[in-house]
């Protein structure tokens, strides 16, 4: 029996001959790839619901809504007040506020604008997907399964919940579509590419992925050149991973200058690290779907909170981390019969691994290197190993077409098929046998067999259908009809495994909540009490839990109110203000924060309940929301903004002791108390309150300090009567100058560290690539001259 070749043919990539032409066979496979998309998320598309799963709802939406507001009045929103004593905004990342897609929370309402957002990421998903398996030298129909096997799989759909991350993901096969490229050909204009992905990639605000993709593109290089030694390919990668870089300074070197000011700084608390890893019986969901879900509506699946390996968690990361069965036959078929298919595994298993975290000992090596060790929840990986199993399954398809492995793939489907459809109707018949393997309660083993039986025979009837086409095409039975066949297949599977992993609901209530009427712009809330989860059965526990938050003025629904919040919801939050609230008992909670100007505390159920966080009474009742019930109590509080009295110094350590156990009603500097100071007497009123910009005018009968209760970070300048003024931190945590006596004008601007400087480095970047460009045609033109 003759051998079969290992390597495609390179001239077609292993495409079937009988495909249609070159000029219409991609825009034919793009069409079908738009296609599916829109039918998959058809309910979202052309439906009223809109996304509000978990923090695309809570946090993205409303924060959004804000950041619209701002630039609608010509603003950038560069520091958000309204979260905690403040935070930074465009240092912190989360919030993309210079990604292109941020016009069109400008263009459009609010609830149309997150959607279009993301569906435009799985379409940018999709799209980038194709271009890189058609310069891997893919057919029209490995173009279509590597495009919609990424854009649908598990981890990437599931993403649709926190669009950060989503948009993000989007990005990457860009990055290395366009790298490829340049690895290939060379030249200026192509490094401008890697650099427009790369920075496209790293203003969506995930820099773990983004900080992969550029460590990733030496090694890209090396494994995928096709022209020069492994030097030179290591060389070009390096130039591309520094191109990627140099541009994404804008966005990557505020961070940079931010992180050590952030809680991250300190390590990351043991809850981390054990929160939101890929746990070993999800390996299983990889290929089988819905092993461990829940119902979609409830953010808590008993079955994965009795078998997801996540107990702190509770729920997963990704709602599911399904790659589709038939893709990964595909590329399994590519692993035996083609090289770079087993760079691209090699690479998925790494990444699997990473994903395991701390149940496979990964976590233990991340948190002892210098940038791993800051990030957490590490079954965000995943979806690189969704990325690049899309990838060889491409591979596979271009062997398939070619009747390369077609009859071992239609064997070995068609056993693997088999076993699963075993599987399930095991699992349905004797649902006593999953509960004795698996352990559990009753009702958590019923659920888990349930799935089992429901999933392995959706894997089980893939993998049937695979064989079979497999075989057809062994046996030259499809010629024309096999690009599609293969491709539906692939669609199917997906659309039946993942078509649960994003969640649409109602259109979120923008209405005012009646206890943020009364609170003036800029006031502050205390709301320390529990979420209700039960309160509107019919929304379900996630929609009864949000709307609760939304009406008790919690985050992030009280950005777009202006209406600060010490529940600031903000992934690298202050680290001084994070260990400042961590140490708070929870029957101070009110007293405390009165310190810094939060003047209303939020009460559920009946006023008397405001003494559990250290309200003292009367209570005096600012708003009532009698739905919910609850109440808007007054708390004793110090103006925002306030000429300071009797000064105590301390360092560092002691001023958070003392202002924390409120040792005493002196204000606490770090730094040395004047000589011969004597309180003052005065007052300081806020006169302009925007994000990013206070003033305030002052007056006092001798020298003083003017506190304002805001957040002391780098960034922030002072000037008094328009003269530059050093700031000076107050109660470990706001900021203060100095002012002499008589009336003066304080004024606080936030500038975003590192934001004018990483302009400044990506356009030399471009600049360069330009002049350089020019020179090489210059060049061209001269050896082409006689």
């Amino acid at each position: 029996m003759k051998s079969q070749p290992e390597e495609l043919p390179k001239e077609a990539g292993g495409a079937d001959r009988s495909e249609p032409p070159f000029g219409r066979a991609r825009p034919i496979a793009a069409l079908g790839v738009a296609a599916v998309l829109c039918l998959f998320f058809a309910p979202a598309l052309f439906g009223q619901g809109e996304f509000v799963y978990r923090d695309t709802g809570r946090l993205h939406a409303p924060v959004k809504q804000w950041i619209a507001a701002e630039l609608a009045q010509g603003r950038l929103p560069e520091w958000n007040p309204y979260a905690g004593l403040g935070t930074p905004v465009i240092a912190t990342a989360q919030d993309a506020v210079l990604h292109p897609f941020t016009l069109l929370v400008l263009a459009l309402p609010p609830g149309a604008a997150m959607k279009a957002w993301v569906l435009l990421s799985f379409a940018l998903a999709a799209a980038g997907t194709f271009a890189w398996v058609r310069l891997l030298g893919g057919s029209a129909a490995a173009c279509a399964v590597g495009a919609v096997g990424f854009a649908l799989s598990g981890p990437l759909v599931s993403s649709s919940d926190n669009v950060q991350f989503l948009t993000t993901y989007a990005a990457l096969p860009w990055i290395f579509a366009a790298a490829h490229v340049y690895v290939v050909r060379g030249g200026p204009g192509r490094l401008l590419g890697v650099a427009a992905a790369s920075a496209l990639c790293a203003a969506a605000g995930d820099p773990q992925a983004w900080g992969f993709a550029m460590g990733l593109l030496p090694l890209y290089a090396v494994a995928f050149s096709e022209r020069g030694g492994r030097a030179a390919a290591l060389g070009r990668g390096a130039a591309a991973a520094i191109a990627g870089v140099i541009a994404a300074a804008p966005f990557v070197l505020p961070l940079a200058l931010w992180a050590p000011e952030s809680q991250r700084a300190g390590g990351l608390a043991a809850e981390d690290l054990a929160r939101w890893n890929l746990g070993p019986a999800r390996l299983l969901e990889l290929a089988v779907p819905e092993l461990l879900r829940g119902d979609p509506a409830d953010p808590v699946s008993p079955v994965f909170a009795a078998y997801g390996g996540d107990a702190l968690a509770g729920v997963p990361w990704f709602l599911s981390v399904y790659l589709g069965v038939g893709i990964l036959a595909l590329a399994a078929l590519g692993v035996a019969v083609e090289r770079r298919a087993r760079i691209l595994a090699a690479g998925g298993v790494l990444f699997t691994w990473a994903a395991l975290g701390p149940h496979a000992g990964f976590g233990a090596i991340a948190t002892r290197l210098p940038v791993l060790g800051a990030f957490r929840y590490w079954e965000k990986v995943t979806v690189w190993v969704g990325l690049l199993a899309a990838l060889a399954a491409a591979r596979g398809v271009d062997a398939l077409l070619a009747g390369t492995g077609a009859r071992r793939l239609a064997r070995a489907a068609g056993a693997t098929g088999a076993m699963l459809l075993a599987a399930a109707g095991g699992a349905a018949l004797f649902p006593g046998t999953v509960r004795a393997w698996a352990g559990g309660t009753a009702r958590e083993a019923a659920l888990l067999a349930g799935n089992v039986s429901m999933g392995a025979a959706r894997a089980g009837l893939v993998l049937a259908l695979v064989a079979l086409l497999a075989a057809a095409i062994a046996r030259a039975k499809l010629v024309r009809a096999a690009p599609l066949a293969i491709a539906s297949v692939i669609a199917l599977d997906l659309f039946g495994g993942n078509a649960g992993a994003y969640v649409i609901g109602p259109p979120e209530n923008r209405a005012t909540p009646p206890l943020a009427a009364v609170v003036p712009p800029g006031g502050r809330v205390v709301s320390p009490f529990s979420d209700r989860e039960d309160r509107w059965p019919d929304r379900g526990r996630l929609g009864s839990t949000w709307e609760w938050i939304r009406r008790t003025l919690g985050a992030s629904w009280n950005v777009p109110l202006r209406v600060g919040s010490m529940a600031d919801y903000v992934g690298l939050r202050s680290g001084r203000w994070t260990r400042f609230r961590s140490g708070i008992p929870d029957d101070a909670i009110a007293p405390t924060l009165g310190e810094y100007g939060f003047a209303y505390l939020v009460v559920p159920g009946t006023p008397e309940v405001a003494a559990k966080a250290g309200a003292a009474p009367p209570y005096r009742i600012a708003a009532t929301d009698p739905e919910l019930p609850a109440w808007l109590v007054e708390i004793p509080h110090r103006p925002r903004a306030y000429v300071a009295g009797a000064l105590r110094s301390a360092d560092a350590e002691g001023a958070f002791e003392l202002v924390r156990r409120r040792d005493t009603a002196a204000t606490v500097i770090e730094g040395p108390v004047p000589e011969g100071y004597t309180p003052p007497a005065g007052e300081a009123r806020i006169v302009r309150d925007d994000p990013g910009t206070t003033a305030l005018d002052t007056r006092a009968d001798r020298r003083a300090l003017v506190v304002l209760s805001d957040l002391f970070a780098p960034g922030w300048t002072a000037e008094v009567d328009g003269r530059p003024a050093e700031i000076v931190r107050a109660n470990a945590l706001v900021r203060g100058v100095w002012v002499d006596a008589g009336a003066h004008q304080v004024r606080f601007s936030y500038r975003t560290p590192g934001l004018a400087a990483g302009w400044a480095i990506a356009v030399a970047g471009a600049l360069a690539l330009a002049v350089w460009w020019a020179v090489e045609r210059r060049r061209a033109r001269a050896a082409r001259s006689p």
